[in-house]
């Protein structure tokens, strides 16, 4: 797992169905959806693409990346876009 993928990303955008990613060091993540159904498992990031493996799902396969947005009113902020939906998470500036 990429370090800079871990930790907690808000959905940021209305056509998000998960309103809350949460990569974990150990290479897990936790999908937490609108509705309020939560999932586990293991997902593998190779390159621009990572690869969700949800126990009683199908395996996804999405493009991702993040882009830095700095000092904005005195917050930084980064954006993970993963498969045409953002994500946000401030990494810096007033809390």
């Amino acid at each position: 797992m990429p370090a800079h993928l871990v930790g907690e990303w808000v959905g940021d955008t209305k056509p998000a169905r998960i309103k809350r990613i949460i990569f974990s060091a150990d290479g897990n993540v936790t999908l937490q959806y609108t509705g309020g159904l939560v999932q586990r498992g293991p997902v593998v990031v190779e390159g621009s693409r990572m690869t969700f493996h949800i126990p009683g799902g199908p395996w996804q396969e999405e493009a991702w990346s993040i882009q830095r947005l700095d000092d904005l009113y005195g917050y930084n902020f980064e954006y993970l876009m993963l498969d045409g939906s953002s994500y946000v998470r401030q990494v810096g500036g007033n809390p």
